[in-house]
């Protein structure tokens, strides 16, 4: 197909002309650009174009990411002398006649100062998106004016015949092949990775998180390392005293600088300057007279006066900030930081003043009204694209800022840190509200039993219904989001996970609070036990709106009801056409046949035959339209239900019965199956826990199936299947039972409890052994016989103190033994009559009176170990079995050492991940967690070799030698669930997107994904996984269309996105990187391109385990990529190890072995060793026909490879016989080349297979090689090569793409051999006749 690129949209920072065209469509009044001319407080003018709508409160977002305005935060907007409000219109401002607004300074207050501090500390501290263009004002814009723009500039263009699109692309593509030979001459020299050796699996995680990606090293240039300042905290000396409140002083800093020492600032209504106190108790807050008071508007003016070093770091440091790429600097949202399970290399400065008083989400501004602004925004209108893409951009602000405050309160109430509504009752039955939210813990509703409290905790590791109906009700809230049905309201909710409790989180009703009678506030539903249900005709009509079949709300999986919607509408439809079919057919019959027509007949007969075959497509579709609706009774089956004793009441129940049993049918006998089908497929298939889900959520089965999915392949060669649900089923257990341990552990244990747990679990089998047969325990007896002692010692402390101090104890002794009834003293004076007088005798005090009691004067509170760090594996192993077979319907092996996602380290750090990112915790990177069986039992046996001293040492330090401790856990962090906010604009054109990529409209695919970009930039920001993958789209399109530096472009920033947002450890973030490495690979880039295939092969095996048939495909990539660059010797290295694990994974009897089969035998054929590729090419030839509905011509390609290789192999034989007896004794020479062998085709006449390659050692690293010429990898999406389509190969860098231009390729070769034979037979008939 040929095609040329896209030309209008090449970077993600152009415009959104596709969204003003459309926009402009629906519109009646289309927006128009405002001019205008911002003039900051040093004077400097910057143009700006905003669309009219916009507010004035936009121009300080604009100015708080600007460069030279970013520390001005307290000023106000001026235009033709009037002072703004920031909620103006920029519409309404008369700007044909002054296009220019001023910012002007504004007298700073305590809200104001306070938050212009923490504006200036932010930055030092943490690193913000910046940007410092004044000029272009396209660089400016919000993006919103950007789609009008671009409008307009398109309708210009297309007015003065500007430069043709075509012309521009024809220059960038010359430009882009300069730089790529530059590229080729330079890299080519560089070195390249050999395969490495074996290295321990337990240095996956170090290695991965501990060594910065290339990316960021280039891309990330902040100079996090440099300070401008030391220290800027709150003085001593606030609040500050009256008298100098009635002066304007409003806070003093103190502040420890580079070059200056530590400096005290005062800040004023009108400023910042030095003054002269000191920290040591010198106050005097008034301007220094020592020094210059260095007087400024601004606390960074004043500190760059009094520190000249501040000034110049400050200055390196901005610059360090806009030379970085945006998408390193933007702010993840809460949502996304989830994904992070391993610490972060750098440890960011934290607040003080918030640590020591945490507000816990509270909004230092003021209480907000969560509900009254959620239901505000969501009232804003949307009639055309841009409103409603501007109503789902406040949306998602206002339920950020929500989840935020929500979380940050659910911690608090953790931590015992806020009050509940009903102390009264207990812990897990308290309701907080805090920040205008409510707070629950997910507890159960028991039956009304006399004396007993209606609510009872059910939750436990067997049987938690809160958690499951908790999911429930965000489920059902989920698709009411999503139905957006005018007049229906969902309040702000999110279920919160943290330290094993769940708690939920939701906007207040409003007037629920202030009202005692909850029944009058009911509009559908129960709110007293179902003793009083309320309906609502007017909720019955919202809720049927639209068509039940695409929106459900229901317990049920949604998919698994539209699915089951979809399947009855085909079966109806289908029925429905077999009168309609038989009536063509019939008519069909009765039309003679082709050859005995005329060619007009002919004609006529096949415009009839499309006609015909429109008329089935229309009447099927009026069939799928007209088709039953489907709706369920969530009240049949359902104890403690009873229905209306009624015949038709019966009658209708009978039938709601009938329909649930026939879901249940379809979801075993249909549903079921097909999840099995699309599980054993080659791609796509399930990395780890979070892919798994989606998987089975997809095909609207709920993961509570685990154990039947898994009886369904228990018979089939798939290995790596069984282990990711044997995994997932583990995972989930250990969730529940986790929780339950972490909810009665104390804050002070929760490390050692962790670390116990993860230790039971994950440990090498043989300290699994130790652990159970008690010779390594945790040190909870010798931390209770350190207690003892301690207090032993502390009771016996006074026997050793000093002569005095046993005097004076002594004398306390028996002045607290002596009788009451002491002389009494005459008073001194009348002040001390009438005290007496009025309080009796005053006993004197003391001190000593304080700590009588020892143990707590000179020990610390004994604290009790829970009883979790005495548990065994065995009593752990036991309950994870119990569970999974009651929640999961999964039978565990009987003991632990049998599980397979357990057997290597790889699987083990595997499932660790999926525990923690289930969990929420955060562990450290820094460790190698030493998690191998073998390598553990092989340490233990060397340590007994080196004698009776060494083991007893090693008894005494057995628990310190387990791969986790307390230190490594870096944070619990809450797992938050919530409502997905989705634009359904945006859902619609992704869905096109895909098809049209699928469909290879390429084009139309870059404009949709493009769009899409756009609009969800607008909403969300760039940190959404959605983002990132439509970037990796268009990077995919570009690199098809053969612009293979945009590509790179375009994929870099993807994978920078994905390892924010996911997670550098995440499946997408390894296919991401396998992506880059071919578009390095293909653009010249040889040393980065394995260095990235490397990466993704590391990142899949953290994510996936060892087993999984994503690793195999990157080692059979990494092969063909080493032969690609003629190092052949590391290419069948890698394609033994794809070999192997495909043969583990699938059997001997698979496409993907039969691949990795003939591509060693085409590596040794590279090598001149044509026995071995004559063996390699026999197996893989055997096993190909061995494989069932296999392609003929993909066989007789097979065997013709094979019989090359016979042929050259044989020859070589012959000249090796030859080549014996005249080999002078300590010759080198090797056997002939191939250019010596007899020329079987064409090819083989004009060089054969070219010059052999010296073998290289595995890990040495080779200098040089081919350059990737049109015979490279690159070359071979187009240029046909002697066995270049020999191999087949499923892979995840675009090969399958490849894959047809190779077997295209095979062909014509074949065929231009066949008659190159041919031609040679005929030359030899000839000349044998002359």
């Amino acid at each position: 197909m040929e095609s040329t690129p896209p030309t209008t949209k090449s970077t993600l920072e152009e415009s959104l002309a596709d969204l003003a065209s459309r926009s402009a469509t629906e519109d009646p009044q289309p927006s128009r650009l405002l001019s205008l001319v911002l003039v900051d407080l040093n004077k400097r003018e910057i143009p700006l174009k905003m669309v009219q709508y916009e507010m004035v409160l936009e121009l300080r977002e604009f100015l708080a990411e600007h460069v030279y305005t970013c520390f001005f935060t307290h000023y106000y907007f001026e235009h033709n002398g009037e002072r703004l409000n920031d909620y103006t219109e920029l519409a309404e401002l008369d700007l044909s006649t002054d296009q220019k607004i001023y910012m002007r300074p504004d007298r700073y207050d305590e809200k104001a100062a306070r938050s212009h501090i923490k504006k200036v500390r932010d930055m030092l501290n943490s690193p913000q998106l910046l940007s410092s263009a004044t000029v272009k004002a396209e660089q400016q814009v919000s993006q919103l004016a950007k789609t009008a723009a671009a409008g307009e500039g398109d309708e210009e263009k297309k007015e003065t015949g500007a430069e043709p699109a075509q012309q521009q692309y024809e220059d960038k593509l010359k430009k882009n092949y300069e730089e790529f030979m530059a590229i080729v001459e330079r890299e080519s020299k560089k070195e390249i990775p050999m395969p490495p050796q074996k290295q321990a699996q337990q240095s996956l995680l170090k290695d991965l998180f501990k060594t910065t990606p290339s990316i960021e090293l280039e891309m990330n240039k902040v100079a996090r390392d440099l300070k401008c300042v030391d220290s800027i905290t709150f003085s001593g000396f606030n609040p500050v005293p009256p008298n100098r409140k009635m002066v304007g002083d409003l806070f003093y800093l103190s502040v420890r600088t580079l070059d200056a020492g530590d400096v005290g600032i005062t800040c004023t209504v009108n400023g910042f300057y030095r003054n002269d106190s000191t920290e040591r108790g010198h106050f005097n807050p008034t301007p220094s007279s020592q020094r210059s008071p260095c007087y400024s508007y601004t606390l960074v003016g004043c500190l760059y006066q009094l520190s000249p070093m501040f000034g110049r770091n400050l200055e390196k440091y901005l610059n360090s900030i806009l030379a970085t790429e945006p998408y390193f600097l933007t702010q993840l949202p809460l949502i996304a930081q989830g994904h992070q399970w391993v610490s972060a290399s750098v440890e960011e400065k934290s607040d003080e003043q918030a640590n020591m008083l945490p507000l816990f989400g509270l909004d230092p501004r003021g209480v907000r009204d969560w509900n009254e602004e959620f239901q505000v925004v969501k009232d804003f209108p949307k009639e055309t694209f841009i409103q409603r893409v501007q109503r789902d951009r406040a949306v998602a602000k206002v339920y950020n800022d929500f989840l935020d405050a929500a979380v940050k309160g659910a911690i608090g109430i953790v931590g015992g840190n806020l009050t509940p509504l009903n102390p009264n009752e207990a812990a897990r039955q308290q309701v907080f509200v805090y920040n205008q939210i409510f707070f629950s813990y997910a507890v159960d509703l028991s039956g009304s039993v006399e004396g007993e409290s209606p609510f009872r905790d059910l939750t436990s590791a067997e049987n938690n219904p809160s958690f499951t109906q908790a999911n429930h009700d965000l489920l059902g809230l989920r698709a009411l989001q999503i139905l957006d049905c005018e007049g229906l309201h969902v309040l702000a909710t999110a279920v919160v996970n943290y330290r094993g409790h769940r708690i939920i989180a939701q906007s207040i009703i409003p007037g629920i609070l202030n009202n005692n009678d909850l029944a009058s506030l009911a509009e559908y539903g129960s709110v007293d036990e179902h003793k009083t249900i309320f309906a609502s005709e007017h909720f019955h009509a919202l809720m049927n709106y639209p068509h039940p079949e695409d929106h459900h709300t229901c317990l049920l999986r949604p998919e698994l009801l539209l699915l089951f919607q979809r399947t009855k509408n085909v079966e109806y439809a289908t029925a429905k056409m077999a009168d309609f079919n038989k009536k063509l057919a019939e008519a069909e019959s009765a039309v003679k046949e082709l050859k005995d027509m005329t060619e007009k007949e002919r004609e006529e007969y096949a415009q009839k035959r499309g006609e015909d075959n429109l008329k089935r497509l229309r009447e099927f579709e009026r069939h799928l339209k007209e088709a039953p609706k489907y709706s369920f009774n969530t009240n049949v089956f359902k104890k403690g239900v009873t229905f209306a004793q009624s015949e038709i009441e019966s009658k209708a129940v009978a039938e709601d019965e009938a329909l649930v049993k026939s879901l249940a049918s379809f979801l075993r006998e249909q549903a079921l199956q097909k999840l099995v089908r699309d599980l054993q497929a080659i791609e796509g298939v399930p990395t780890d826990s979070e892919s798994l889900e989606q998987a089975f959520h997809a095909h609207g089965i709920n993961v509570r199936y685990i154990g039947e999915v898994a009886r369904a392949v228990a018979d089939k060669e798939l290995s790596h299947l069984k282990t990711l649900l044997e995994r997932e089923a583990i995972v989930r257990s250990v969730k529940h039972l986790f929780n339950e341990y972490l909810r009665e552990t104390p804050d002070s244990h929760i490390s050692s409890v962790l670390a116990h747990l993860f230790n039971l679990l994950l440990a090498p089998f043989p300290m699994i052994e130790k652990l159970e047969d008690g010779s390594i325990q945790y040190p909870a007896q010798q931390l209770k016989v350190n207690q003892e002692a301690t207090t032993a010692t502390i009771s016996e402390a006074p026997a050793a103190t000093t002569q005095d101090s046993k005097k004076k104890q002594k004398k306390n002794k028996k002045a607290a033994q002596q009788p009451e009834t002491t002389a009494i003293k005459a008073p001194a004076d009348l002040g001390e009559m009438l005290l007496k007088q009025g309080s009796g005798d005053i006993q004197p005090f003391y001190i000593d009176g304080l700590f009588i009691d020892t143990n707590l004067f000179k020990g610390l509170l004994p604290l009790e170990t829970p009883a979790t760090l005495s548990l065994k594996p065995s009593d752990l192993y036991a309950k994870l079995r119990t569970i999974a077979r009651q929640r999961y319907g999964y039978d565990l092996p009987a003991k632990q050492t049998d599980l397979k996602c357990l057997q290597n380290a790889t699987n083990k750090l595997a499932s660790m991940r999926d525990i923690c990112l289930k969990l929420g915790v955060k562990i450290g990177q820094g460790k190698e967690y030493m998690l191998e069986n073998e390598a553990a039992q092989g340490k233990q046996v060397s340590l007994v070799k080196k004698g009776k001293q060494v083991e007893k040492a090693k008894e005494q330090a057995g628990y310190e030698a387990l791969p986790f401790a307390s230190g490594d856990f870096a944070e619990v962090f809450p797992v938050v669930k919530h409502l997905e906010l989705q634009n359904n604009d945006v859902r619609q054109l992704l869905a096109s997107a895909k098809q049209s990529y699928k469909d290879g409209q390429f084009e139309r695919a870059f404009e949709l994904y493009s769009q899409c970009i756009n609009a969800l930039l607008q909403i969300t920001g760039p940190m959404n996984k959605e983002v990132a993958a439509c970037i990796a789209k268009l990077a995919s399109i570009q690199f098809k269309f053969g612009d293979f530096l945009q590509a790179i472009e375009l994929q870099t920033k993807s994978i920078i996105l994905q390892e924010r947002v996911l997670g550098r450890d995440h499946p997408q973030t390894a296919y991401g990187y396998s992506n880059l490495a071919l578009y390095h690979h293909s653009c010249g880039y040889f040393s980065r391109a394995f260095e990235h295939m490397y990466r993704a092969l590391s990142i899949l095996k953290i994510s996936a385990g060892e087993s999984h048939p994503d690793i195999a495909a990157l080692y059979l990539n990494l092969g063909l990529m080493y032969q690609d660059f003629e190092h052949f010797q590391a290419a069948i290295d890698c394609f033994v190890e794809s070999l192997y694990r495909n043969i583990g994974l699938f059997g001997e009897r698979h496409l993907q072995v039969v691949s990795c089969y003939q591509a060693i035998a085409h590596a040794h054929y590279q090598l001149q060793d044509y026995r071995k590729a004559l063996d390699f090419q026999e197996k893989a030839h055997k096993a190909l026909t061995q494989l069932p509905e296999v392609d003929e011509a993909y066989v007789k390609s097979s065997k013709a490879q094979m019989d090359h290789f016979l042929k050259l192999s044989i020859y070589a034989e012959k000249v090796k016989t030859q080549d014996k007896g005249q080999r002078s004794i300590g010759s080198n020479k090797g056997p002939a080349s191939v250019s010596q062998a007899p020329a079987t085709s064409a090819q083989e006449k004009k060089g054969g297979a070219g010059e052999a390659a010296v073998p290289q050692q595995p890990g040495q690293a080779v200098r040089g090689g081919r350059r990737a010429g049109p015979g490279g990898l690159r070359g071979k999406l187009g240029a046909a090569q002697t066995g270049s389509g020999a191999y087949s190969f499923l892979d995840l860098l675009e090969y399958n793409f490849i894959r047809e231009q190779q077997q295209k390729a095979m062909k014509e070769q074949l065929e231009k051999e066949k008659a190159a034979e041919t031609t040679s037979e005929q030359k030899d008939e000839t000349t044998k006749k002359q």
